[in-house]
């Protein structure tokens, strides 16, 4: 499982979508969701979509259910937030 993880994300970092990715625009502009899964568990990365070369990973859980629990949501709308203000402080 890990394994594949990590082709997924070397894959977004030549700026590929690889296909077990999915817009999250319920989080943000520009948010994706990573989905895997085995016979024990579905396993997620919510990431922003690369800025000047970097990838943000938002968020990375394990869920037991199919929908997405409400603090997994909140802590990535939270780090998205902070990283925005961040960027738009290194602008100034």
């Amino acid at each position: 499982m890990a394994e594949e993880q990590s082709l997924a994300i070397y894959r977004l970092q030549l700026g590929q979508l690889p296909s077990n990715s999915r817009p999250m625009q319920s989080i943000g502009q520009g948010v994706f969701e990573l989905r895997e899964q085995d016979e024990r568990a579905w396993y997620r990365v919510i990431y922003l979509k690369k800025i000047k070369k970097r990838l943000y990973v938002l968020h990375a859980f394990e869920k037991k259910s199919a929908k997405t629990s409400r603090p997994d949501l909140a802590i990535a709308r939270k780090r998205l937030a902070n990283l925005n203000q961040r960027l738009k402080e290194e602008l100034r």
